[in-house]
């Protein structure tokens, strides 16, 4: 557990322009069953202020639905800049954490991610995930996501092809043709960000959501959040 002189240190990394430090700033997505229809649709709700600093919110059970998408808006040039977050998982020892997808490897994982889209027309080369990600029971005693924009080598697009990637007119995940590389993609996309977050997944998929399993409770705590230089 972080003290909360700790605490205050690490939330000092944000600076006015790094935006992110109130519980507006922030929403949740979560994946949800709709009522009386067992159809899948998506939810939103905002984390709460933790008075010592930085944020948190309740993570669901398996029964309610999965967290996604932890997002906040931003509209800067990220080229070569550092993003990092100091987070906490607070939850009982011997806690599960599950994700939602029928891949073997369920261990729920956060990472961070970005996107140069909100809404409308999109393509793979518009979503980046950080390859470091760990799990939600690593975090329990606190730790910290680093990803370098200026290392390509650390990030992979909608499709799992990675931003180093020089090949032109490929196919993505749904079957269409993508004409611009995923190097050139990444370039692009650090240009025009709509978006940075923290997304939940697991072994096989970075944003298929994560819950708690079984009994217990557990909140997910943004400590501290940097997007520098």
């Amino acid at each position: 557990m972080f003290s909360a002189a700790a605490v205050v240190a690490l939330t000092m990394l944000a600076t006015a322009a790094d935006l992110f430090h109130n519980p507006n700033g922030w929403r949740i997505l979560d994946r949800v069953t709709l009522p009386n229809h067992g159809d899948w649709n998506f939810a939103t709700r905002h984390p709460d202020a933790i008075p010592s600093g930085g944020i948190s919110f309740p993570l669901l059970n398996e029964s309610q639905g999965y967290t996604v998408y932890m997002l906040a808006n931003d509209n800067k040039d990220l080229t070569g800049k550092t993003i990092t977050a100091i987070v906490q998982v607070d939850a009982e020892s011997g806690t599960t954490f599950v994700g939602n997808s029928p891949c073997a490897d369920r261990t729920a994982t956060v990472g961070l991610e970005f996107q140069d889209t909100s809404a409308g027309g999109n393509d793979s080369n518009d979503y980046w995930w950080s390859t470091y990600r760990p799990s939600l029971v690593s975090l329990m005693n606190g730790g910290t996501l680093v990803a370098s924009l200026a290392d390509r080598a650390n990030w992979t697009n909608q499709d799992g092809r990675p931003a180093t990637d020089t090949t032109e007119d490929w196919k993505q995940w749904n079957g269409e043709i993508v004409h611009m590389s995923p190097y050139d993609g990444f370039t692009k996309a650090m240009k025009n960000v709509k978006e940075v977050s923290l997304s939940f997944g697991d072994g096989c998929y970075y944003a298929c959501g994560v819950a708690v399993s079984g009994t217990g409770t557990a909140s997910f705590d943004l400590l501290g959040f940097s997007v520098a230089p």
